[in-house]
């Protein structure tokens, strides 16, 4: 019985990698649980974090399909463990505009954001809002 247990196990597909699916989200609220209203745009778009907790440092890597086609290091991370941090300058205002930007890890759901803000007017330019999330998903 324990062969053929080994032997099925070995004619399985590998799980070689696992990545959160990219999806965009209405509002800020919403980017923090991932709910089902979030949606991907693309199915064949993931990201995945290489995580070092003891330097402070997290690179987001982002996949088109499998492939790797960015990889991008964020900035002034706050880590508590692998899935609980958070990244990002907050507010950084140049002249009448300010941009908001953070990037983080909710209890193992990826969140981002960024938006900018006219400071004479308080408002956010629509245009520029990209709320964004994703759940963890196995991929082969």
């Amino acid at each position: 019985m324990k062969k053929i247990i080994f032997f099925t196990l070995l004619l399985l597909p590998p799980i070689t990698n696992a990545k959160y699916v990219w999806q965009v989200c209405k509002n800020r609220n919403d980017i923090y649980a991932c709910p089902e209203s979030c949606k991907s745009p693309r199915d064949d778009v993931e990201v995945d974090f290489k995580i070092n907790i003891d330097d402070k440092t997290v690179i987001r890597q982002a996949f088109v399909k499998s492939k790797l086609k960015d990889s991008y290091s964020l900035s002034n991370c706050k880590i508590a463990d692998k899935e609980n941090w958070e990244c990002g300058d907050g507010d950084v205002s140049f002249g009448y505009l300010t941009t908001r930007d953070k990037e983080g890890m909710n209890n193992n759901i990826w969140y981002s954001y960024f938006e900018e803000i006219d400071t004479r007017t308080g408002k956010t330019y629509q245009d520029s809002i990209h709320y964004n999330c994703g759940k963890y998903r196995l991929f082969k």
